[in-house]
């Protein structure tokens, strides 16, 4: 940046702080630190203002040269000069500020080029990337404000910027803004990857830049079940590779369109949450969904507990500070069943290893089998926190095939639904998953599509 300009700013600030100290002291100090000063005189100027500020004394040139000493007396005439009006306070700090951050980004970069070591590198890239995220440390409003703010957002015609889940009952149930954290709960083998992938999916769809951040599932893993579920192409036969003709026209007219889904797949397997701050900022994502967080490593944690703890506060921190969307998939504990062989259904306090997750999360999702006993069935979503809406459930078919999730209408959703007719829409959901099925009879001899029996493996979601 110009240097006549920084230092223009520089007087500016300082000028208009003394033009109009009443109503400006409070704002100027609130925005600016002497370090942001890049003169020294300049800087002890504002040193002794803001040491006046804070005592509650007068705020004048006279009070201002007493208290930084004699020898200032000509620098602040020239100050008071160089600034006739306070009108454009703003600008001179937003000009101050930039100066001061690329000031520290070059000490920064000629650190950088001494550095002797990899980390001491990604130590400094680390500390760059703090200062050009940095957002204010602190909003203020008092309470006319608040409500001219409100009224204000209120009157203007433009929609809430609200994540599109892509599936209509959680838009209504979980309005989420960016720079949100949330958790989706699941066990092992309930499809939780399967509903996050086709969630990122839908979300890229509508627009957003997507980043699926994952800890152990591949490219070509993933790429295999968006196909499923995008492209209506069974999963076995892409496992296979015995597509047929209809399925390599599909994925083609997928290809057509794929420049409009801006989505990225990215194998992180033992990235720290500085290293996925750097993948996040290089991708410009807007929304990242991290499979799993207990994958994770943490440097300074001793046991899972603190490490999963720290995971959860850093992710928390970051999707603030970046004003990204962080929905990170958790691994469960599930309860130990009662006498009679059954458990309760999952909840929040059934996240693995660190209940930080509970009191991070702005939103924290749960999925299970609606019967323990019955893993082809459908899945419960459960809203259980919720700071921006109600909590509750959603009932979900899960179609294993196409890796997809599709919605079963609670009976209180329509007074014309009685149990005998949702129970006609379960019927229809199976029978057309069991038609893709059997439409999809890519394996030569296979005639037709069998339930597989639950052998206590791990599935492929």
């Amino acid at each position: 940046m110009d240097l006549i300009k920084s230092y223009d700013a520089q007087v500016s600030v300082l000028g208009s702080l003394l033009l109009e100290p009443d109503k400006l002291g409070g704002e100027i100090m609130h925005r600016v630190t002497p370090e942001d000063f890049g003169t020294a005189t300049l800087r002890n100027l504002f040193r002794a203002a803001r040491d006046i500020w804070l005592e509650g004394g007068a705020l004048d040139p006279v009070t201002l040269v007493a208290r930084a000493g004699s020898g200032y007396d000509t620098l602040v005439r020239e100050v008071l000069i160089a600034t006739p009006t306070a009108a454009n306070w703003e600008a001179y700090v937003t000009i101050l500020k930039d100066a001061a951050q690329m000031e520290r980004l070059h000490r920064l970069a000629e650190q950088l080029s001494d550095a002797d070591s990899l980390e001491d590198g990604r130590r400094l890239l680390a500390q760059a990337e703090d200062i050009l995220t940095a957002r204010p440390r602190r909003r203020s409003a008092t309470y006319p404000e608040l409500v001219a703010g409100y009224l204000d957002r209120q009157n203007d015609p433009t929609p809430p910027d609200y994540l599109d889940w892509g599936i209509k009952e959680l838009n209504a149930r979980v309005p989420i803004s960016p720079g949100r954290f949330v958790v989706l709960g699941a066990d092992s083998s309930v499809g939780k990857t399967a509903l996050a992938l086709q969630l990122a999916y839908n979300m890229a769809g509508a627009g957003k830049r997507v980043g699926f951040f994952s800890y152990e599932t591949s490219r070509e893993d993933s790429a295999d079940r968006l196909m499923a579920n995008a492209a209506d192409i069974a999963l076995p036969r892409s496992k296979r590779k015995k597509l047929s003709e209809d399925d390599f026209r599909r994925a083609a007219e997928e290809g057509l369109r794929s420049d409009r889904v801006p989505l990225t797949v990215v194998e992180t397997a033992g990235c720290t949450v500085e290293e996925l701050r750097t993948e996040i900022l290089a991708g410009r994502f807007e929304v990242v969904y991290i499979d799993y967080v207990q994958l994770i490593p943490a440097k300074n944690a001793t046991d899972r507990w603190q490490v999963v703890t720290e995971v959860s506060m850093a992710l928390h921190t970051l999707a603030q500070q970046l004003g990204v969307t962080i929905i990170a998939l958790s691994q469960v504990t599930p309860p130990e069943p009662n006498g009679k062989g059954k458990r309760r259904p999952l909840r929040k306090s059934d996240l693995r290893e660190s209940r930080q997750l509970v009191n991070d999360a702005d939103a924290i999702l749960m999925m299970d089998l609606a019967d323990p006993d019955n893993r082809a069935g459908p899945r419960v979503l459960l809203v259980d926190k919720n700071k921006d809406g109600p909590v509750g459930r959603i009932v979900l078919d899960f179609d294993p095939i196409h890796m997809r999730f599709s919605v079963v209408p609670p009976l209180e959703d329509s007074a014309s639904m009685n149990g005998r007719e949702r129970a006609e829409l379960m019927d229809r959901n199976r029978a057309e998953r069991q038609a893709r099925a059997e439409r999809a009879e890519a394996i030569p001899g296979q005639s037709k599509f069998e339930e597989l029996p639950d052998t206590g493996e791990e599935l492929p979601f």
